[in-house]
């Protein structure tokens, strides 16, 4: 934690293009909870590799792009949790 308190611009820089990219997924998320289902191997892994980039930015001290990559990454699971229910259903 050396940096606390102080907000480095590339947390700044990382979190918003991390948020614009979670924002710019809720078309094909409300596509996959309405029947538009799409890879659920992409989708998980996508998600599983979003949350480890969470950890490794809060390992930085990059909490605001720490948030951005949960924020895709939860996106990308509710992606692949509707794509599986109208894959298996």
């Amino acid at each position: 934690m050396e940096n606390a308190g102080i907000i480095m611009w590339q947390d700044m820089v990382l979190m918003i293009v991390g948020f614009l990219f979670g924002i710019f997924l809720l078309p094909m998320l409300y596509g996959a909870a309405h029947g538009k289902p799409v890879s659920i191997i992409t989708a998980f892994t996508t998600s599983f590799g979003l949350f480890i980039t969470a950890y490794t930015y809060l390992s930085l001290d990059l909490v605001l792009a720490m948030s951005s990559s949960i924020f895709s990454g939860t996106i990308w699971f509710f992606i692949g949790f509707w794509s599986a229910k109208h894959e298996w259903s």
